[in-house]
């Protein structure tokens, strides 16, 4: 049985595929093998790797530009770009980031 109750939100599912994937890397699975662990391996998995979880041309792609490696805790997205469109809200994004700043890494608390 897992420890995770559900249901969980979409935001807090990514979080904690993204905190997974991040852990996982820091217990030395590679960068590689890490990040495809949230976009080619689930495509894969439920059979929609032929349109989705992968940068390449001819794919639906959401794609999302960050502030510094996406392993790394604190990493901040500047950007998330959805069927083309850019879809953050920067004063949001300009928040996190001033917290993440007069907070140091004292203030970051795990997805859950």
């Amino acid at each position: 049985m897992s420890s995770l109750e559900l249901p969980l939100s979409w935001t807090q599912l990514i979080k904690v595929l993204s905190y997974q994937a991040a852990t996982a890397h820091s217990f030395h699975l590679s960068e590689k093998l890490a990040l495809q662990s949230v976009t080619s391996v689930p495509a894969r998995s439920l059979e929609i790797d032929h349109r989705v979880g992968y940068a390449r041309a001819g794919y639906d792609a959401d794609l999302v530009v960050w502030d510094s490696h996406p392993l790394s805790i604190g990493a901040t997205a500047l950007n998330v770009f959805i069927d083309g469109k850019d879809v953050l809200d920067a004063k949001k994004t300009e928040e996190s980031l001033a917290n993440v700043a007069s907070e140091g890494l004292q203030g970051l608390k795990t997805p859950l």
